[in-house]
């Protein structure tokens, strides 16, 4: 569109290309390949398509006044709210679960030497909680092995007690006994509290997660789309494919030449489906990528990809290119000037695009009006595999119970 009103500005008609082929490559003669070597030899008036400037082009064709300022971005399938398996273990970081564990090892240990020296606790409520070896009178104990057996009933009682009330607290299950000593309780009162601080905000961010989950894009930046293996698409010969191909392999534009698909001008409509399906992100000006966006929009009425919050390479001049000492240039100048410092071509460019405002917007910004998820199956497979393995560590320890059992009653 911009062009069709450049050129009834001017009121003539002109033999132009919109690039049907790749733009082409210098070649140690001087001449041009491609496109570019179809408006060098005059075959059309001008090339109508936006190329950036570089010496070599500079050197071989005569380029008009910029007509926009652009930069580079990538673009990549905008994801979704997918099944979590991990998910139950995400309201707390990597360092806050480690920390709990830490603490709950150290009130473990803290209650067992609490309660092995305390006095005598409450009786029992079951006959499984017999009394600590250190409440029975000490002229009740005999020597030699007795004792020692005795002492050791009694720390291993102590470890019992304080290993229930560690750690059953922590999963919200109810103890059959409490301490009586003041020692104890304030040790396993203060824990009591901890985890009951712990398990309110577990479930609150739990519940926060589900109703309004975050979601992680796989990269925002360039820097972070080479730490990936995504496939990245580039048209042949343009700017950001000679940019990869000629940077150090260590900077954050020559990471990306292992994973680099280079694909001609004209398969336009095939790199758009290999975009649209996830299969590859692509790497373009923005403003190209903002029309994409927008037909995109148009069509599904929804947005299937996003770009990154800031570009780069930019910024870049787009201008159009003629033959050496083209006539015409001049007289395209003057329009394009006109044209842009009175704000048109700014105006009918975001005119055609007005649709591509939504995908513009960060991906968090669509959650608040998106549809509830229900739960999935996939939701659960942490949680269930989390009781698989306690239940596989069950019997295992009843299988050992089992085999020792038989020893036990040779002894008594």
């Amino acid at each position: 569109m911009i062009l069709e009103i450049i050129a009834d500005h001017i009121g003539r008609c002109f033999k132009y290309t919109r690039a049907p082929l790749p733009y082409g490559q210098s070649q140690p003669n001087g001449s041009w390949t491609g496109t570019l070597g179809l408006v060098q030899r005059n075959e059309f008036d001008f090339l109508a398509s936006f190329i950036t400037l570089s010496p070599e082009r500079m050197a071989a064709l005569d380029p008009s006044t910029y007509i926009i300022l652009d930069e580079m971005t990538a673009v990549y399938v905008r994801p979704g709210v997918e099944p979590d398996v991990a998910g139950f273990v995400k309201p707390y970081t990597a360092g806050v679960w480690l920390l709990v564990l830490f603490t709950g090892l150290f009130v473990f240990a803290a209650g067992v030497i609490v309660l092995r020296c305390s006095g005598r606790p409450a009786p029992p409520s079951s006959t499984r909680d017999a009394p600590l070896a250190a409440d029975v009178p000490r002229d009740a104990a005999a020597d030699g092995s007795d004792a020692a057996e005795a002492e050791a009933a009694g720390w291993l009682a102590a470890a019992r007690r304080a290993s229930l009330w560690t750690w059953s607290t922590m999963l919200a299950h109810s103890v059959p006994w409490e301490p009586s000593s003041d020692r104890a309780r304030v040790v396993l009162g203060l824990w009591l509290l901890a985890v009951f601080t712990l398990g309110s905000v577990y479930c609150s961010n739990l519940k926060a997660m589900l109703i309004l989950p975050k979601i992680n894009l796989p990269f925002d930046s360039l820097e972070q789309l080479g730490d990936t293996s995504i496939r990245t698409l580039v048209f042949q010969d343009s700017l950001i494919h000679r940019q990869i191909e000629d940077s150090d392999i260590n900077s954050n534009l020559g990471r990306l030449r292992d994973q680099l698909v280079v694909m001609p001008v004209e398969q336009r409509g095939l790199a758009f489906a290999h975009l649209m399906s996830g299969r590859a992100a692509g790497i373009s000006f923005y403003q190209g990528i903002i029309f994409g966006l927008h037909q995109d929009y148009s069509v599904n009425g929804k947005c299937n990809l996003y770009i990154l919050s800031r570009g780069f390479l930019g910024p870049t001049a787009l201008t159009l290119a003629f033959p050496k000492g083209s006539p015409h240039k001049a007289k395209f100048d003057r329009v394009i000037v006109g044209l842009r410092e009175s704000g048109i071509l700014g105006k009918l460019f975001f005119n055609g695009v007005s649709n591509a405002s939504e995908c513009t917007k960060p991906v968090s910004s669509s959650l608040a009006n998106a549809e509830q998820r229900p739960l999935e199956l996939a939701d659960f497979y942490g949680v269930l595999s989390l009781y698989a393995a306690g239940m596989i560590m069950s019997f295992g320890a009843f299988a050992a119970e089992m085999m020792v059992r038989p020893g036990k009653r040779r002894r008594s």
